[in-house]
């Protein structure tokens, strides 16, 4: 969870500093490799300290191939429930609630080894288990309209849009690994309302000014 944080605040610091123009592409570009390589050297020490040598071996590849690898073993429409990894935070407010029994599914996904130790399966995973490609292509061009609204609204100099954006970044980035929208959707949504806060309160004049 510390590594996700981490990768999380630098992405969206990046971001945020290349599209106000602090930084150019190329440091960006540098950030983003530097970051990548401390997080495999602080994992591989991690590992090779902690569990057997074959979960250790190369954990470049593993960050590499490891998702598309593991994707390949995701059976479409397999889900048990209707929409339980794209509706989860949905069957999580029921359960929570007492509306619901059934319990949502773990976010932690599965483990396997075909070929490489690893439990992420590209964002693609939820839509593809709950509903095969027709759900690929559904909440491809859902998401796909959301990012681009903000991206257009982040444009105009928005300054809450661009934070948001700046932000996603790293949920499109990290797209290749995981899914990070619908999977951390109660997450998402607290950023959002929270980030709107000092925003709301100068728009509606909460907060008076001292004369």
């Amino acid at each position: 969870m510390a590594k996700i944080t981490i990768m999380n605040l630098f992405i969206t610091s990046f971001s945020l500093l290349f599209f106000k123009k602090v930084i150019s592409t190329k440091y960006v570009i540098y950030g983003l490799s530097a970051l990548l390589l401390t997080l495999i050297l602080f994992q591989s020490l991690r590992y090779s300290v902690k569990v057997d040598e074959d979960k250790a071996n190369n954990m470049l590849l593993t960050y590499a191939v490891s998702s598309m690898s593991a994707y390949e073993t995701v059976k479409p429409e397999s889900s048990t429930i209707f929409g339980d990894n794209v509706f989860r935070l949905f069957y999580a407010i029921g359960y929570k609630t007492h509306i619901t029994s059934e319990k949502p599914v773990d976010p932690l996904l599965p483990f396997v080894t075909k070929p490489i130790f690893t439990n992420t399966y590209t964002g693609m995973y939820p839509f593809y288990k709950d509903f095969g490609y027709k759900g690929i292509i559904i909440f491809s061009i859902f998401l796909g309209l959301i990012y681009g609204y903000i991206f257009r609204k982040s444009q105009k100099n928005d300054p809450y849009y661009l934070i948001l954006y700046a932000y996603f970044c790293y949920v499109i980035l990290m797209q290749y690994v995981a899914d990070i929208f619908f999977t951390n959707l109660a997450g998402i949504i607290k950023f959002m309302i929270l980030l709107y806060l000092p925003f709301s309160a100068d728009k509606y004049k909460i907060l008076k000014k001292n004369p």
